[in-house]
Formats: C-alpha cells, sequence, structure tokens
C-alpha cells in the first residue's frame, strides 16, 4: 500500500492565482502509464506544490504519491472518499489536472456493466456529478487542466471512417460500441466546458478533442533512472527482440507474431520474446536486455513503451500515422527515430534490420536516446506545465 508523501478560467483565459504560497496542484484521479505520479514528483523540484493521487493501484507498478483506496475496496466507501477528495479539492487546491479524461466524481466505467439498464444508471450518475463538479470548479476559480491518454477520447466510429489502419478495425459498430463512443463525447464536452488546457499524449486522438487541445509528450520516466544500454557489442549473440502488449488487439501482436514465423524460415540469428503481465521494474530487465523492440502496429504513434526503449538505446519498430503528425512540433516529427512498420511491412521491416551489422543498430539506438533527451525531458515538460499554471505564454 502506498502513502502519502507529505510533501474565472475559460480555455484561452490564462490567468492565475499567485498568492504568497506556492501553487498547489493535485493530479487525479488515474496515475495512468506512471505519468501524472512522474509530473508531479518533478513539479515539487521545480518549486510547486504537487500531488498525485489514484482511484486505486495500477496493473504495472507504476507508483503513486497516494492512493484515495485500495483496490478491493467496497463501493459505498470508495464514493465517500471520492466526494471527500472532492471537497479538498475545492478547499485547498489551485489547480487540478485530470487524467485519462475522468472528473473526481465521475462513477465507473463508461460500460462495466453487462445489464445495459445498469450501465446507464451509472452513466447519468456520472453525468448529473460531472456537470456538478464543472460548476462548482468554476464557483471556486480553480484552474483546470485535462491529460487525454488515448482510449478515454479514441472512437471507434470515427477510427473505421478515417482511418487505414486502426485499431478497431475488426471491431462491429454495434449498439454497445456506439454507447461508449457517444459517453466519451459527452464527456469530452462537459470537459470542454470548464477546462483552460486540454492535452493529449497521442496525436490520433487530437481528431476528436476540441480544437485548442494541445499535444503533450509522454513524460512518464526519470532519464537520470533510465541509463543508457544501447545495442550489444558482442556481433556472435543473436539479436534479440521483444514486444510487450499491453492488449494484444489493439497493439498487432497477431500480425507480429505471424511475421517472426515467416522469418524462423530463415537462417537469421535472433531471438523472440513477448513480455506480458509484468510491472514496469520486472519487464525492464527484458527490455535493457534487448536490441530491437517492437512497439505497436495500429495505434499510429508511439507509446510508453517506446519512450523506455529509446531511452535505453535500443532500436523501435512502430506504426505512425502521417496524417496525424500536424499536431506535433516540427522538429519533433523531423526526428522520429522510429523504424515505420505496417501491420503488412512488418515481416520486411524486421527482415532489413535483422540484416543489418550491429554497429548499424547501435547507431540507430544512439539516436533514440537523444530523441528522448530531447522530447521527453520530464523537467522540460514540467517546466511547460509550470508557464501554463502560472499563465504565462505556452513555450
Amino acid at each position: 500500500m502506498l502513502t502519502d508523501t507529505k510533501n474565472e478560467s475559460y480555455p484561452g483565459k490564462c490567468n492565475i492565482l499567485t498568492g504568497t504560497h506556492r501553487i498547489r496542484i493535485l493530479h487525479c484521479p488515474d496515475n495512468i502509464g506512471g505519468q501524472p505520479a512522474n509530473l508531479a514528483r518533478v513539479e515539487r523540484e521545480l518549486g510547486l506544490d504537487s500531488i498525485s493521487v489514484s482511484y486505486g493501484s495500477t496493473d504495472f507498478g507504476f507508483a503513486d504519491d497516494r492512493l484515495v483506496w485500495e483496490n478491493g475496496t467496497p463501493v459505498w466507501l470508495q464514493e465517500l472518499k471520492r466526494w471527500q477528495l472532492f471537497v479538498k479539492s475545492l478547499l485547498y487546491y489551485d489547480i487540478i489536472h485530470y487524467n485519462c479524461g475522468k472528473s473526481i466524481l465521475n462513477w465507473g466505467s463508461l460500460q462495466d456493466d453487462k445489464n445495459r439498464f445498469i450501465a446507464s444508471l451509472k452513466w447519468l450518475y456520472a453525468n448529473i456529478n460531472m456537470n456538478i463538479e464543472s460548476r462548482l470548479m468554476r464557483l471556486g476559480r480553480k484552474k483546470i487542466f485535462v491529460t487525454y491518454q488515448g482510449s478515454d477520447a479514441r472512437q471507434v466510429a470515427y477510427c473505421k471512417e478515417n482511418f487505414d489502419i486502426s485499431m478497431f478495425g475488426e471491431t462491429a459498430l454495434d449498439d454497445d460500441v456506439l454507447f461508449t463512443d457517444a459517453a466519451k463525447q459527452r464527456r469530452i464536452a462537459v470537459f470542454n466546458t470548464f477546462a483552460d488546457r486540454i492535452f493529449s499524449v497521442n496525436p490520433d486522438i487530437l481528431h476528436v478533442l476540441p480544437s485548442h487541445s494541445k499535444f503533450l509528450p509522454y513524460a512518464h520516466i526519470d532519464l537520470r533512472d533510465w541509463d543508457f544500454k544501447g545495442i550489444r557489442a558482442n556481433n556472435t549473440d543473436p539479436v534479440k527482440i521483444v514486444h510487450a502488449p499491453s492488449n494484444r488487439q489493439m497493439k498487432g501482436t497477431g500480425y507480429i507474431e505471424k511475421a517472426i514465423e515467416k522469418l524462423n524460415g530463415y537462417e537469421f540469428d535472433f531471438e523472440y520474446r513477448t513480455i506480458e503481465n509484468l510491472e514496469q521494474q520486472e519487464a525492464r530487465g527484458f527490455y535493457e536486455k534487448a536490441d530491437i523492440v517492437i512497439d505497436q502496429l495500429l495505434a499510429g504513434w508511439y507509446g510508453g513503451l517506446a519512450v523506455e526503449a529509446m531511452a535505453l538505446g535500443k532500436v523501435v519498430v512502430g506504426y505512425i500515422r502521417d496524417d496525424d503528425l500536424k499536431f506535433i512540433p516540427k522538429a519533433m516529427k523531423e526526428q522520429i527515430p522510429i523504424e515505420r512498420a505496417t501491420p503488412e511491412s512488418i515481416f520486411d521491416v524486421l527482415k532489413r534490420l535483422l540484416q543489418q551489422p550491429k554497429s548499424a543498430l547501435a547507431k540507430k539506438g544512439v539516436d533514440g536516446r537523444k530523441y528522448v533527451e530531447r522530447w521527453h525531458d520530464p523537467f522540460e515538460i514540467a517546466k511547460f506545465l509550470k508557464n501554463n499554471y502560472e499563465g504565462k505564454e505556452d513555450n
């Protein structure tokens, strides 16, 4: 169990409270991918009074400053603690930074019950609470930030209609899917009524977020804790390839495994391993020994795994959707070191990499580390957020 470490706003109008106390920031209600907790820690190093709290622990071992409740806590007690956090947010904090497209009072998942009637009641309760929360946050003159991560905003119908390659190519547009899409749209609309800034760590969902939303790079690791490992120098060793899907369907794992099976028919000296159901620290041991890390083939952008692998100096393979790159800085677009692959090209990409000398792979690993240092330094991202918190220019 983790414990506390003790430590009039509308879009486009950024006049922040600057009293005698340090700016007090609450990151909540989920520590998705470890990003909120790491940003809170770095913000504290920058002199802000920042904390990250989460409703229950994550499956991957990301550390929080405080858990609002433990996994398995009865629902009635969760609700009590949820309202206690909401009252404290109104009384104590200057800035509320929501993560994963959820508000403090939003109850349950969009549709976590097979009974449609029960799911609808949950959504009604959540919708009422979100509207209560938005009004009281405005009355309390809180500065509101929202960071979307991916599935909290990504909509099946939009992806199927607009993307040739997406995670939902095989997903049917049934009533449940359309219900969830509509629920996400309503949540986004409510946040847009009282959020000062809306960010996304995945550029593809900026297509469905309000037009003033901005891209925010991943900032979930401390580069001081991720030493460069690079590619092993011994050319007699087999090339080690790893893939670590959090969701096999969403990551395109089936396409990867077919490519690996086909590669086994060639005389390449390599080893392949799928890493699943491990906490971050345990999985990291496999990444450190790898040479090539395959991220995903469907999302259109890279995830936290790719950032970790590039920080270690590994070659990263993944699908990058060109149409989404208009949302990221031009210099970042020009420097992306990901070896680009699609479900159709993954075999050819891996074959080409296996044909290259270790020295060429090592150079790609160095480029990846430089890229992460340039674009995923949590201190630079926290400084950017601090400027936003304080109402300064976004630069």
